[in-house]
């Protein structure tokens, strides 16, 4: 009997085949990617991330309705590589003109000044 490559269960061979669900649907013409992986990387993001099937499922499909997201979070690699930051995003949206917004557009904006002065014009 030949030895598996990768270890997962049911579940997150499903969720992988899900995920790509979505990809389909914004390129058709996208290619079958190995599915084991994929579960096994949703296996990973279970056992040793700590994350649930339900929030892998949630932060991927938020990712797939935002604008830049979507194009970047391709797989279950690239979604676990920035889950956290996904989630942060997920969970405190910036809107352009609302207040918050503006105040990290002046945060950047005074920080890019700072670096102006210390080490000149870049």
């Amino acid at each position: 009997m030949p030895k598996r490559r990768y270890i997962f269960d049911d579940i997150d061979l499903r969720c992988a085949k899900w995920m790509f669900s979505f990809i389909l649907a914004m390129n058709p013409t996208s290619r079958e990617p190995n599915f084991e992986a994929w579960a096994n990387e949703i296996r990973l993001m279970r056992e040793r991330d700590g994350r649930t099937p339900k929030q892998i499922a949630d932060v991927f499909a938020w990712a797939n309705k935002h604008s830049f997201w979507r194009v970047n979070i391709l797989s279950p690699q690239k979604l676990r590589l920035q889950f956290d930051r996904l989630t942060t995003e997920m969970r405190n949206p910036v809107k352009p003109g609302s207040a918050r917004g503006e105040m990290l557009k002046d945060a950047v904006t005074l920080t890019y000044e700072k670096m102006v002065r210390k080490y000149g014009t870049v």
